[in-house]
């Protein structure tokens, strides 16, 4: 069952902020059976949500804008059927919190006059699904596994380890894969299901749709960025074209060998990351520019042969010159050019070195972390209005989403193992970056993970935003600056005011643990070295 990560964003009245909060907050302490404070276990909202992973509703606030309700929801299955499990949930808390928002300026302003008025009993469903938004990006940690399954291979394994305990010294001098053997044994009454295969986590067919869907959007995206080449092949000479890329690639690297380094002291940066990629990934890049070449021909010949009434040998002549004059102008000149307006930008941005972040939010905050494995958050950040950064944002963000969905495929992003849903959006109609996170130990260790493990693509993706540390070249340095790098995200940050996770207890390890061990105990035999690799999981 696919899991979904949705979120809505609606504007709050400025007067409605503190009515807002107590509601919230109310919703929390009502709710939770935890300590005062303690985000709880919430058993009744959680019975009522059979799909739900995390949910979370806060009120982002900033003094650059008015504030946001932001609703984010991880969920199994259906988007139609949650909506109208989570209004069942929440009741007129939830009506009570769309009264608190700006009336909408769209078609669906009837539908919130309705919903709002004095003693309505609208359905709130309806209008949360009209403003429902799809993340630019979003990442899975434990993809492929749905709620149902984590929390019976989470009671699998806490069977196992009491009747490992229960058994003492019963267990020594046994193999592993007798031990193994004996508790499927022992357990099969109890869990039926360990007598079936289980599912595949990524069907095949999904992976090849997420290979697909990389694969035509970096065509298009690189098929387009051809197109300037081939129209100066189509209109000069092989002789006039090669001495016009003399005199343009030239500057255009000189500059770009002078531009590429950091300004004085501000960069941290010294190994050209993204050079050392392209010089690491040759050979990669040299077949993805001969398999573009490839698809494009036929393209390319056709329209030659309907726009110029060529025959279909000189079509396909004139074609393969063009695109190969397309590509040396693609590599010569069109990526360094793109990349020094970039360079010329970074230059000139300005960064918040010690942002204020209010004490009182940040002691709420601090306040709302740390009482269980697990923590969100949830950032802001206004977007720089230069036509590249908003393009970066914009097709960027869409691209490592891809990638991602494609090449990730254990649960675990590279080494950072502390991830169970992360999203990023576009709210206040694409002026702002919205983040959303559900995540595993401290938010200090957290960012460490990103700077550490990941600062590249933390970078890519937050490079376009107001007040972002310094960054060379798209993805160095940026995020690299630490302690710079934390004080801004705490800025952009505001509480979690009502915060419900399915399994408060478990971090992304475990999971991957559970999911381990029971795969191993669903397996009628095993060989030696398997079990004893099945073994180190207890």
């Amino acid at each position: 069952m696919r899991l979904n990560t949705r979120s809505i964003s609606l504007e709050v009245k400025p007067s409605h902020e503190d009515k807002l909060v107590r509601l919230l907050v109310d919703l929390r302490g009502g709710r939770s059976v935890g300590r005062e404070g303690e985000p709880g276990h919430y058993p009744d909202i959680l019975a009522r949500l059979p799909t739900c992973h995390f949910l979370s509703i806060c009120m982002v606030e900033s003094s650059d804008y008015d504030p946001l309700l932001v609703i984010e929801a991880n969920f199994d299955g259906p988007e139609g059927p949650f909506w109208a499990q989570l209004q069942a949930v929440l009741g007129e808390a939830l009506r009570e919190a769309l009264r608190c928002c700006k009336r909408p300026l769209d078609d669906t302003a009837e539908l919130y006059d309705l919903v709002t008025a004095h003693r309505s009993r609208r359905d709130p469903a309806p209008f949360l699904e009209r403003h429902v938004m799809r993340p630019k990006a979003f990442f899975h940690g434990n993809r492929g596994l749905p709620r149902e399954r984590i929390l019976a291979e989470k009671a699998l394994a806490e069977a196992v380890e009491q009747r490992l305990h229960d058994g003492g010294g019963a267990w020594n001098g046994k193999s592993s894969e007798d031990v193994r053997l004996a508790l499927r044994s022992q357990l099969m009454p109890r869990f039926e299901w360990l007598g079936q295969k289980p599912a595949a986590r990524i069907p095949l067919g999904e992976s090849l749709l997420d290979w697909a869907k990389l694969a035509a959007v970096l065509f298009l995206v690189l098929h387009l960025a051809l197109v300037p080449g081939a129209i100066l092949a189509a209109l000069l000479g092989n002789t006039a074209l090669g001495v016009l890329l003399a005199l343009v690639a030239v500057p255009v690297w000189l500059f770009f060998t002078r531009y590429r380094r950091p300004a004085g002291d501000v960069g941290t940066s010294s190994s050209n990351t993204l050079l050392s990629l392209a010089r690491t990934n040759a050979f990669k890049i040299i077949g993805a520019l001969a398999v573009l070449f490839l698809l494009s021909w036929p393209v390319s010949a056709s329209v030659n042969l309907v726009a110029k009434d060529m025959a279909w040998p000189e079509a396909w002549q004139a074609s393969a010159r063009q695109l190969a004059w397309g590509i040396v102008w693609l590599v010569a000149v069109l990526v360094p050019a793109a990349l020094i307006w970039m360079r010329y930008l970074e230059r000139h941005d300005s960064s918040q070195d010690g942002p204020v972040t209010d004490p009182v939010a940040l002691r709420q905050m601090r306040e709302m972390e740390d009482w269980i494995p697990q923590n969100h958050m949830v950032s802001v950040v206004s977007l720089r209005p230069q036509i590249p950064r908003r393009a970066m944002s914009y097709i960027g963000t869409p691209l490592i989403h891809l990638a991602l969905r494609a090449a990730v495929r254990d649960g675990y992003l590279g080494s950072m193992r502390t991830i169970h849903c992360a999203q990023w959006a576009f709210v206040n109609n694409g002026s702002r970056l919205l983040f959303l996170s559900n995540y595993d130990l401290s938010w200090e260790s957290y960012f460490d993970d990103f700077i550490e493990k990941a600062h590249e693509g933390v970078t890519a993706v937050w490079c376009g935003s107001v007040g972002f540390p310094p960054v060379t070249m798209i993805i160095e340095d940026g995020a690299a600056h630490g302690r710079a790098f934390k004080n801004w995200a705490r800025h952009s940050m505001s509480p979690t005011r009502f915060w419900v996770s399915a399994y408060p207890t478990l971090t992304v390890d475990q999971i991957e643990r559970n999911n381990r061990i029971a795969n191993g105990l669903c397996a009628a035999s095993l060989p030696p070295a398997a079990a004893r690799q099945w073994a180190d999981d207890l």
